[in-house]
């Protein structure tokens, strides 16, 4: 299949190694996808457990996940600071249902100050015992919680600032575009009727009244078919 492509949204399903449905998250964007990388937001999206409930988060959320690691990030974004739920999972797969993986009980939750917590240990050994991971699986996943814990002592990949300024940011423009990205649509409309172009004036009018875009911007309403002489009309603004 097609990778996605930035701003499209995508369906997450988690599973047991038993094969069985875990839990589903129905939207999320695609931010960047690369060889062995995906990042991507969801904010209020719905969440289906295994049982049939459903509940809507509460906050926008970062995911990333990769190829190489055992796991994966999730980094909720909320007013008294950043926190991190991280799964230790198989490596994902995608297909052209859902971003998908293997959700191995083990959860590493970061708060905002720094403190963490290794989560549903009991879960584990259960799942392991009722299940029959191998040795092999449970070394792998044991290696990953040490390099889980490298990453968020060292703010490297997900737990560094900069990755939630540049990718939330990137998340606000996507699905939240300024006005001027309107009007740029608007400029791209091949037509021809007076109306449509007097309509773009006023637009630009009051939004650099406003201060909402600048006076270049809006050049590409007239980088069409021009029925009006752009610099008589435009040395008035």
């Amino acid at each position: 299949m097609n990778a996605p492509k930035e701003g499209d949204y995508i369906a997450i399903q988690s599973y047991k190694h038993d094969g069985s449905l875990h839990r589903t998250w129905r939207d999320t964007m695609v931010l960047k996808t690369s060889e062995n990388a995906v990042i991507g937001c969801n904010d209020h999206t719905l969440v289906t457990e295994s049982d049939g409930r459903k509940w809507v988060t509460r906050e926008p959320a970062l995911i990333y996940f990769h190829k190489k690691y055992w796991f994966n990030v999730v980094a909720m974004i909320r007013e008294g600071g950043v926190s991190y739920y991280c799964n230790l999972a198989s490596p994902h797969v995608m297909d052209q249902e859902a971003l998908k993986y293997i959700d191995y009980d083990l959860d590493v939750k970061v708060f905002p100050n720094g403190e963490k917590r290794l989560l549903d240990v009991d879960e584990y050994e259960a799942h392991s015992a009722k299940w029959h991971y191998s040795a092999e699986t449970d070394r792998i996943l044991k290696a990953n919680v040490k390099v889980l814990v490298d990453w968020i002592n060292n703010g490297k990949g997900p737990f560094s600032k900069e990755y939630i300024d540049i990718w939330y940011n990137r998340y606000q423009e996507l699905a939240h575009p300024p006005l001027e990205h309107y009007l740029v649509l608007i400029a791209k409309e091949d037509r021809t009727d007076c109306a449509v172009f007097f309509f773009c004036f006023l637009l630009r009018m009051i939004f650099i009244k406003s201060g909402v875009c600048s006076k270049k911007a809006p050049d590409l309403l007239f980088s069409k078919k021009r029925l009006f002489n752009k610099k008589a009309i435009l040395d008035g603004v």
